[in-house]
Order: C-alpha cells, then structure tokens, then sequence
C-alpha cells in the first residue's frame, strides 16, 4: 500500500502491480481486468487480418478472410462462419465416357435457398460488395476453394465469383480446370453457416435450378456439357456427401 498527501492529508492509494494486496491484474474470466477498487473492463475483439491484392482490388494468393470484429477467422481461408458445398463430376448414363475430358472451364450458379436469403436481405453487409462479406469472397478466390491437395480435389482456379441477392439470389462461379474432372469434386461458397445464418441446421443453403446452371467449357468458350442430371438438387452448408453431377451432351 502506498499513501498519496493531499491538501495534508494521507490518502491510500492502489497501484496495479501483480502481487499488491488490492488483487489488481486479475483476470475475470470474461476478458475484463481490475485494477485496485476501479474496474476497467476490455473487450476481446477479432481485428481483420491483413488483404493483399493487386491494382484492381481484387484478392490475390495467400490472402486470408478477416472480418470487421466478427471472429469468422477460424478454420480455413473463410474462417468459421462461412462453409462450402461440393460437387462431384460424372458422365451421365449414355453419355461417351470421355464427355468431361477436355473440360477447361467450369461454370456453376447455385440458387440460395429461402433462409439465406432472408439472411442476406436481413445482412448486407455480408454480401460480396458488403464490409463483413467482401475480405470472406476474397479469400475464397484466393485460396478458400481450390488448392486444398486432398485426393479428389479437381485442380482448379476462380476466374470470377460474384453474386445476386436482389433479383435471381444466386451464387455464380466460374472455375479454371487444370487436371481431370471425372470422379472429382470442386468446392462452391462461400456460404454462411448455421452459426451465422441462423438457419435450422437442418435447413438447404443452396439449390441447382436447372441443366444449365452447371456447364464445362473447353479452352475457347464453347460448351462442351451440361448438367444432364444432380442428386441432391439442394444441399446446406459443409454437408459431408457432394452434390453429384451427371454431364451429358450439351443443347
């Protein structure tokens, strides 16, 4: 303890060091710390990790999400709050075996199932242009889709990732095949998670309208498949089977 004089008289007075009889320093548990009889409390906050990108303000390899004080840094490059859905590549019953060979393009658009619209409509901010969402699109340009080296990854890029929550609400995608396609899985996000949606956990985030919203392309453009057929046609968010995509002849 030690004693300031004021205006003759001896007060005490606390000082914050570790070890000093008034407790200060101490952890509360939930982030807070005293010191002596006032207490000053200091929140935890998650600061957005740093974005690299080039002159266009796109996101560039290496790039991690971070969000404004909103912790989805977590796992992988979309951090905790945004996941992925899978798609696995076949060739349709009938179709030449050969179909998805020669494959240099993918293009994906996957509808948004009503709850993550209505989360979207409720949290702009967390769509692709938003202040939440834009570093999480970033990031799985960058590396949140492609490149995880597990056995049935297709070798891919993103060429474009954009997305429409006024008018179609989807999500579009267009994938640079580098290596095989057939048996192989591309990833397709982000999408909000349960924990951010608020959605049931048994709720489809995303849904395949029709045989167009998934086509290959070769190097020049031109169709060379379509989706002839996919089992499931919805599926949620980080849901352990893929989406399975039949490819049959263009029309």
């Amino acid at each position: 303890m030690r004693w300031l004089l004021l205006g003759g008289l001896a007060l005490p007075l606390a000082v914050g060091c570790g070890g000093d009889d008034g407790g200060s320093g101490d952890s509360t548990g939930d982030g807070s710390s005293s010191t002596g009889p006032m207490a000053t409390t200091m929140v935890a906050t998650t600061a957005p990790m740093p974005m690299t990108g080039d002159s266009t303000g796109v996101a560039t390899a290496g790039d991690t999400a971070g969000s404004s004080g909103t912790g989805d840094t977590g796992e992988g490059s979309l951090g905790d709050m945004h996941g992925v859905v899978t798609l696995q590549f076949q060739a349709a019953e009938g179709a030449p075996a050969t179909i998805l060979d020669g494959t240099a393009r993918v293009s994906v658009t996957l509808g948004y199932a009503s709850c993550v619209r209505d989360f979207y409509n409720a949290n702009p901010s967390w769509a692709r242009d938003g202040v939440d969402g834009m570093p999480v699109f970033d990031a799985a340009i960058a590396t949140g889709l492609c490149g995880f080296g597990e056995a049935n990854d297709a070798a891919c890029s993103i060429m474009s990732l954009s997305q429409n929550v006024t008018v179609a609400y989807a999500l579009n995608l267009e994938y640079t095949v580098t290596g095989p396609l057939a048996g192989n899985v591309l990833r397709a996000g982000p999408l909000p998670t349960p924990a951010l949606s608020l959605c049931e956990a048994d709720e489809n985030a995303v849904l395949i309208g029709s045989a167009e919203a998934i086509r290959g392309l070769d190097g020049a453009g031109n169709t060379l498949w379509q989706a002839e057929s996919f089992s499931p046609m919805q599926a949620r968010t980080d849901d352990a089977a893929p989406i399975v995509v039949m490819a049959g002849p263009a029309t």
